[in-house]
Parts: C-alpha cells; sequence; structure tokens
C-alpha cells in the first residue's frame, strides 16, 4: 500500500488521517478557522508526512482522477470559493504555488 493522507473539511475542523502500510503517519485535527487564516499550513502538514497519494473531499460527485486532471469546477466544488471571492482566491493562488 502506497503512503497516504486522507483529509475530510468539516464546518468546526479538517482532519488528516495518514498510513503508511499499517503505521499511522499522521492524525491530526486543524481547526477550520485557523486554516481559513493560513491555508499555507495545510501544505506544511502535507509535505511533513509526504504522501504517495492525497485523498480529498469528494462529497459533491467528484470522481477521482489525478490531480493534473482536476478541473476549475472541480476546484469550486471542493472549496466552494466562488469566483467574485478574491481574498479566498488569492489564498488558493498562494497554497497552488507552494
Amino acid at each position: 500500500m502506497p503512503r497516504v493522507v486522507g483529509i475530510d473539511p468539516g464546518t468546526m475542523s479538517f482532519d488528516f488521517f495518514g498510513l503508511d502500510g499499517d503505521d499511522i503517519i499522521l492524525d491530526a485535527s486543524i481547526p477550520t478557522k485557523q486554516i481559513a487564516s493560513d491555508p499555507e499550513s495545510v501544505i506544511g502538514l502535507l509535505k511533513q508526512a509526504d504522501p504517495a497519494l492525497i485523498l480529498g473531499p469528494s462529497g459533491y460527485g467528484i470522481r477521482i482522477r489525478g490531480i493534473a486532471e482536476i478541473t476549475p469546477e472541480d476546484i469550486f466544488l471542493m472549496t466552494l470559493v466562488r469566483d467574485g471571492d478574491k481574498k479566498s482566491r488569492q489564498r488558493l493562488k498562494r497554497c497552488n504555488e507552494g
């Protein structure tokens, strides 16, 4: 089994759980407000876990696909950031560049 991390975004917190075979490599919960104010912290957490595969939210019917196949519509459905929300879009762009 590859080294994997799953992300469960919630109203109050984002939960992260990672496995490397049978070993737990990550078990963390970060308040949603903290992630909203510092989304780059998620990038650091994921880089530290060094997963081969990251499973993100797909509760809106988004099919499983590689990161290179994700469309702008998928990003909206995963983040619910609207086109007019410039502040959130800037944060997403910074995370994507990191």
